[in-house]
């Protein structure tokens, strides 16, 4: 049997991140959660972190998901006035760390923005404790699926998101 061992990501140049840029395929679930969390938890934290969303194949104006919008007002954050973006090369290079859902995302952004390899990053890793399956592949897509669903990928978004706020200040506990 083999073992796996993860560590956490380490970033470089920590002490000069202030923007972060979430990456999903459409831009109205995961990427918006992962926008949403964030800024909520911010509110609450002494960082200065300026934090978007875009999606590498979104259209642009589309609106979040009944079922994204429905697990963000479980958590006290109302997401109606979100538009999709898609992603640029001017958000690329704006954001000093881009945060994709999934290992395609990755590759996709490497592909059309190969300066980007030293800033890019799955957002799982900074989840503690995950499990290897979403190490490997990254946050399912939950498009299509049910409410329990959206709440357990809002949930992994959460964990990944604080994990990842964590590591850029250490120590910056909510108030």
């Amino acid at each position: 049997m083999d073992i796996i061992i993860i560590t956490m990501v380490s970033l470089p140049q920590i002490e000069k991140i202030k923007s972060l840029l979430f990456i999903c395929t459409g831009n109205c679930a995961r990427s918006i959660m992962a926008e949403a969390l964030t800024k909520h938890a911010l509110k609450n934290r002494p960082l200065d972190l300026q934090v978007d969303s875009a999606g590498t194949e979104a259209k642009s104006g589309m609106v979040p998901t009944e079922n994204t919008r429905t697990v963000l007002e479980q958590h006290g954050i109302l997401a109606d006035s979100h538009k999709a973006k898609i992603c640029t090369k001017e958000m690329i290079e704006r954001a000093d760390l881009l945060l994709v859902m999934e290992r395609s995302h990755h590759k996709t952004i490497l592909s059309r923005y190969p300066d980007a390899k030293n800033k890019l990053f799955l957002l799982t890793d900074f989840c503690p404790d995950i499990e290897p399956w979403i190490q490997e592949s990254g946050i399912p897509d939950p498009l299509g699926m049910n409410l329990e669903f959206y709440s357990n990928i809002c949930h992994l978004i959460e964990r990944s998101c604080l994990g990842l706020l964590e590591k850029i200040r250490p120590g910056a506990e909510s108030a």
